[in-house]
């Protein structure tokens, strides 16, 4: 059996059934440097920012005696930044995870899981042994 990459781009020009262990390597490497890139860092430190500023904001309000209608709308302007941070940050990592997966070719299983914001990668435990973690068939040519 062989794993098959979703995007073809990042066997380059070889066929889909000479996939390397390089390639898998490859595809860790690119998730990775994806996941350090400003593209992902800046939406998440919106989360914080925003519940922080929005604190911020109920207490300048209340510090300078505004109406009250404003405490509760700057505390969930906030809210309304951290989630919106916490939604871009959720999109960004599924579009860099969705490039860089390969799957197995027997059972189809991703190489690359995210949980609980942490990268599982079962690339790195393939390319080690030659075989899928999910399902134990040999992944390249020559495995036993």
């Amino acid at each position: 059996m062989s794993v098959q990459p979703v995007k073809p781009a990042l066997t380059e020009s070889r066929s889909l059934h000479q996939l390397t262990r390089q390639d898998l390597a490859a595809s860790v490497n690119l998730f990775q440097k994806g996941a350090r890139s400003a593209r992902l860092v800046l939406p998440a430190l919106a989360v914080p920012g925003g519940l922080l500023g929005g604190a911020l904001l109920t207490m300048v309000a209340s510090y300078f005696r505004l109406p009250e209608a404003v405490q509760p709308a700057s505390f969930l302007l906030g809210w309304a930044i951290a989630l919106g941070g916490f939604w871009v940050w959720s999109r960004r990592q599924r579009a860099l995870l969705a490039e860089c997966q390969l799957e197995c070719g027997s059972c189809h299983e991703p190489m690359l899981v995210v949980k609980r914001g942490q990268l599982t990668s079962r690339a790195e435990i393939a390319a080690a042994t030659g075989r899928c973690p999910a399902c134990g068939d040999a992944l390249f040519e020559g495995t036993t």
